[in-house]
């Protein structure tokens, strides 16, 4: 989950900076506001990471 949201991040940064080539955007700044939603994702997910592992090692 982590490396995915990190990928994720990267990549809206990488398309902001270089002109919004990829991803579709409605205004200039929109891949800059994912990126960043993005990482206070990955912050979350961070915090919360030893109940998801909790979660995702225990028996269905």
């Amino acid at each position: 989950i982590r490396l995915l949201t990190y990928e994720l991040a990267v990549r809206f940064l990488s398309d902001y900076l270089v002109g919004n080539r990829y991803f579709k955007v409605s205004d200039d700044e929109e891949n800059l506001r994912r990126a960043l939603t993005q990482i206070k994702l990955l912050n979350d997910i961070e915090g919360q990471q030893v109940g998801i592992e909790a979660i995702a090692s225990s028996p269905s």
